[in-house]
């Protein structure tokens, strides 16, 4: 960690008292990154009361079979005791014939501590029993978690093959933290509950008493509204910290953010794991949309990352998850909302315009903002060029520019989050200056003159002539642009005069050509005269063209009018290319941006890898050097001891060899004294103790029957033991081979008592309830539902029953409408189950044709593709065990029986043992429905899946008007060759098209569309059927003897 994050933690202040945190109820991490909701206290209090009852009947029915158990185990001692304590004269001293002829004192004394010797072992076989017992039945995963009183959401424990009891896979309990829990909290004692905890925790941390491990709170989660409720009571009513240093704790020691901007703040937590030690994960997403979640890894010796790339104003869900193989460590969870977002630019100005090139400037500047792009093309046209700006700057110089030419800027400013924002501009670029050419005089009277000149370039909007006179005002003429001379009058005679042409354009004015005339001298009084004649018509003459200039000025008004429009309506346009070239340009940027996101943090992941490989690497390296720099001093050392101790031991043996020789020649003779007495005094006791037992016939009488009693106590413990475990799996659990079922046992009647009571007060159904079979088969079917019937109740033999014919034709729903039509109880298996057990095959036979026969109703054992295990022994190749398995069957159904009824069903009938068909009473052959069964069929299902759902309005499903009934036959007359399993795929196929569109609307052509569909995949399956069939004729030499498989296949 470097130094800035251990002074912006404050890791110099915290102490491990202060790393303990009060806790949330227990968070499930699989499915969301909040903790489970509790109960409201009447709830929880209903629910302890269920759970509390159901774990006191487990722990009732564990101890009744611990007592049945040790009972029968300690069967010989409590025999042997008893006859003990009441045949002694100490003890009860009973007069009874045995104690006086054949017990006496010695002989019960014998008896008394022979029994509390075999107790002890008697004892531990009788745990052991009751210990696997439990096992095997699970009974121990029936006690139910308190938790699932206290919170919503959790999961109950379920019936599982093998034992009525065991716990879903992936439910990880949780154990309560630090020896409490609260139960059925309030939402106001609740917080009271966690304050007063809390606050005893601190209190007691700080005086310096339980100061728990690191992570030793299992299961305790961070909580904001704990932190606050534990600040304002460390608070007096002023504001002020009582204890401060508790304040701060609480603040650092937390998940917690800093630095939030509008797209992105900083996570800080206090220092839990190293690079060693393990690593953290970390999730965040919306509180809005928990959907999107998103995850990242952090190495342990991290406790700050900063997010980026975030929303604005919005409120995120943030947890911290330790993984450590050394310590656990709860997740810590936060919640942060980012800042509003500043726009910028939020005002574009254009100045200083010329003929090619204007200034672009914008306001606000934003530290956020990493570079700005400055888009300009002319109007109308489809060429843009881009500038880029840096984000300290504010404007910048187009050049290079058309002159009289209008173009549309967009500024677009560049976040550093990957956003953009735009504004767009008009600008104008002024026309280039021009002037006129050639301006020319002619003398047309005395005092007048006429000034003519050329036109000038670019679009001229008219021309102003100013007359400066020596004498007399000036003046100043706008004429057309289609007038290139004026008269100019009351000139003097002998005086000059300054001419200027300046031509009009439509942004400014162009550049003035000047020059200067001289009149000459004449006679006033006639000049005067002429020139007022030629004044009024001159007069005149500028009247018909003010006239004329006004209507040109109207139709020039018009035509700019047009060419306005016309221009908005192309600026529009050009915006909607250019804000359509900027979007593409924008997402090449963000996936760009994206990419390399995606490669930074692959790179850094991988970086961080290898560190903590080559970490792992260094420091097994030096352990393994320093353990054998160990092992090579130990070794030189006790060579040196081993060796100065031979030497010393060589030479005290060199000095006393006399002695040494002497002592070992004394004791040989010592032992061999001893020896001899041994044997002659064991010979003698054993002798006389024998000679006195065989003499004293009461007490070998006593000794053989107290070993016989014993020997018939280890053997009826054995055996009762067996048979009370048989007896209990039989009644309780579940063959494995066995994979559907309707019979009830004890703990499915109290698990689900309300389901139980429902099947158990429904009244029978018909056997061909939602089963369309053709007319025939029909009444030969329910002839055998009468017949099962009857047979059930008149308590008589059943018959056995193979069904056989294509897949999908209704064989397992007739076998099951059968049981339940005739009172009995159902069970399902399949033939493919029989063959991967193996040895294990012949035991789970037998297990379930014995499950079978304990059923009260009676049993229907339905064997669904029979033909994968009952094949033919003399000519299909198949293992030991399961030719075996095959044997068991034939030994349990060689006989008919009033317990169970065996429907056997296959595609592949003549794949049979011959034996398998000596004991087939009846068969069935249910074929491929016919059109009026396909109608029906169709009528059926659409009813069930199409028209059921969009009437009653509880889904998102409605039908479009058309002619049902006809599309039904016309849908029966197309599905020619199909099964009802394909049938029933094709309704669901229906309503799956109607919930993929948009308004949820089921329409006739989709419809046809998925019959289509369902048509070609059948003439598909046909197809694979038809090779399929030929090559087993090519490869058999086209045996006649296999026929062709009919149906489709599933």
């Amino acid at each position: 960690m470097s130094a800035q994050d251990t002074e912006d933690l404050g890791a110099e202040n915290l102490s491990e008292k202060s790393r303990m945190i009060p806790g949330l109820p227990p968070y499930d991490m699989d499915d969301q990154l909040l903790p489970r909701e509790q109960r409201n206290p009447w709830c929880c209090l209903a629910w302890t009361l269920v759970i509390g009852t159901m774990n006191s009947l487990v722990f009732l029915i564990n101890l009744l079979l611990m007592f049945v158990i040790f009972t029968i185990v300690l069967l010989p001692t409590i025999v042997v005791v008893y006859f003990g304590f009441q045949c002694h004269s100490q003890v009860l001293h009973s007069s009874a014939r045995y104690c006086k002829s054949i017990l006496d004192d010695n002989s019960s004394s014998a008896l008394i501590i022979l029994g509390f010797v075999i107790m002890s072992p008697l004892i531990v076989v009788a745990m052991a029993i009751y210990c696997s017992l439990a096992r095997r039945l699970r009974l121990f995963m029936c006690f139910q978690p308190y938790s699932l009183a206290v919170y919503k959401g959790g999961r109950w424990c379920r019936y599982e093959a093998g034992g009525p009891c065991g716990c879903a896979r992936g439910w990880n309990t949780q154990s309560p933290a630090a020896g409490f829990k609260v139960v059925c909290p309030g939402p106001g004692f609740a917080m009271l509950a966690k304050a007063v905890l809390s606050l005893g925790l601190w209190l007691r941390f700080a005086a310096g008493q339980d100061t728990p491990e690191r992570g030793k709170l299992a299961g305790t989660r961070s909580s904001s509204e704990e932190e606050k409720l534990i600040l304002s009571l460390l608070k007096d009513k002023s504001g002020s910290a009582k204890w401060p240093h508790f304040a701060d704790v609480l603040q650092a020691n937390r998940l917690h953010a800093v630095d939030v901007t509008s797209s992105s703040f900083r996570l800080m937590w206090p220092q839990l794991l190293s690079q060693e030690t393990g690593y953290y994960t970390l999730q965040y997403a919306p509180t809005d949309d928990l959907a999107r979640k998103r995850t990242k890894q952090v190495s342990g010796a991290h406790t700050s990352l900063v997010l980026s790339d975030l929303a604005p104003e919005t409120t995120y869900e943030v947890a911290l998850i330790p993984e450590s193989n050394v310590h656990y460590f709860p997740p810590q969870t936060t919640r942060v909302t980012t800042l509003a977002e500043e726009i910028s630019p939020a005002q574009v100005l254009i100045s200083e315009s010329g003929p090619r090139s204007f200034h672009v400037s914008w306001a606000p500047t934003l530290d956020s903002v990493m570079g700005y792009q400055v888009l300009y093309g002319p109007l109308p046209g489809n060429s843009v060029k881009v500038l880029e700006v840096d984000g300290r700057h504010n404007s910048t110089v187009v050049e290079k520019l058309a002159p009289n030419t209008t173009y549309l800027v967009t500024v677009t400013a560049i976040y550093r989050s990957g956003k953009e924002k735009s504004l767009s501009a008009k600008a104008c670029t002024q026309e280039e200056g021009s002037k006129v050419r050639h301006l020319r005089f002619e003398d047309v009277g005395p005092n007048t003159l006429k000034a003519s000149w050329d036109s000038a370039a670019g679009q001229v909007l008219g021309y102003r002539v100013r007359c400066r006179r020596q004498a007399g005002p000036s003046s100043v003429l706008s004429v057309s642009p289609r007038v290139h001379s004026v008269l100019l009058t009351d000139l003097a005679a002998g005086t000059a005069a300054e001419v200027c042409v300046q031509p009009v354009y439509r942004n400014q004015p162009g550049r003035r050509l000047c020059r200067t005339v001289h009149t000459q001298p004449g006679h006033a009084k006639d000049a005067l005269s002429l020139a007022q004649m030629q004044e009024q018509t001159l007069q005149l003459e500028q009247q018909a063209k003010l006239k004329e200039y006004e209507a040109a000025i109207e139709q020039l008004k018009n035509e700019q009018i047009r060419v306005q429009a016309e221009e908005r309506r192309k600026t529009l346009s050009e915006e909607t290319k250019q804000h359509q070239a900027r979007a593409q340009y924008q997402d090449k940027l963000a996936r760009q941006r994206y990419d390399e996101q995606m490669r930074q943090q692959q790179l850094a992941n991988e970086e961080n890898l290898r560190k903590q490989e080559e970490s792992v690497q260094k420091q097994e390296a030096m352990r393994r050097a320093t353990v054998e720099r160990e092992m090579e001093l130990r070794h030189k050392n006790e060579m040196l001891r081993v060796e100065a101790e031979a030497r010393a031991r060589a030479k005290a043996e060199r000095e006393n060899a006399d002695i040494i020789r002497e002592q070992i020649r004394l004791k040989a003779a010592e032992h061999r004294q001893t020896v001899l007495e041994s044997l002659k005094t064991a010979g003698m006791l054993f002798g006389e103790g024998f000679r006195a037992f065989v003499t004293d016939w009461d007490k070998v009488t006593a000794t053989v029957a107290g070993l016989t009693l014993l020997a018939v106590g280890v053997y009826s413990a054995k055996n009762a033991t067996a048979v009370v475990g048989r007896y209990i799996e039989a009644r309780l659990g579940k063959p494995s081979l066995v994979r559907e079922t309707s019979r009830i046992t004890v703990l499915e009647a109290l698990k689900h008592p309300i389901k139980v009571g429902k099947r158990l007060t429904s009244k029978a159904q018909d056997a061909l309830e939602g089963v369309v079979l053709s007319p025939q088969l029909e009444a030969r079917v329910r002839d055998i539902a009468i017949a099962t019937r009857n047979t059930k109740k008149n308590k008589s033999l059943y018959r056995n029953i193979l069904m056989y014919g294509p897949p999908g034709t209704g064989k397992t729903l007739f076998a099951k409408k059968l049981a339940v039509h005739s009172g009995m109880d159902y069970a399902i298996m399949t033939g493919g189950d029989v063959a991967p057990m193996g040895r294990e095959g012949v035991t789970a036979m037998h297990k379930l044709f014995d499950w079978a026969n304990t059923s009260r109703r009676g049993l229907l054992l339905f064997v669904d593709e029979a033909d994968a295990f009952l094949r033919k022994r003399a000519t299909e190749k198949i293992s030991e065990d399961l030719r075996a398995t095959l044997n068991a069957f034939l030994h349990r159904t060689g006989q008919h029986s009033n317990k169970f009824m065996l429907v056997l069903a296959s595609n592949q009938p003549e794949q049979f043992d011959w034996a398998i068909n000596d004991r087939i009473d009846e068969m069935v052959n249910f074929d491929l429905p016919q059109l009026e069964e396909r109608e029906r069929l169709v009528r059926m299902y659409f009813d069930r899946h199409v028209l059921k759902p969009a009437t009653e309005g509880k889904q998102r499903l409605k039908l479009a008007q058309f002619d049902y009934g006809k599309k039904c036959s016309e849908i029966a007359r197309l599905t020619e060759g199909m099964s009802g399993r394909e049938i029933s795929q094709l309704a669901v196929a229906w309503q799956a098209a109607a919930y993929a569109s948009e308004d949820g609307v089921l329409t006739e052509a989709m419809i046809d569309a998925r019959v289509a569909d369902a048509v070609q995949q059948h003439r598909q399956k046909m197809e694979w059927l038809k090779t399929e069939g030929a090559e087993e004729n090519k490869g058999t030499g086209g045996n006649p003897l296999l026929p062709f498989p009919r149906g489709t296949p599933v």
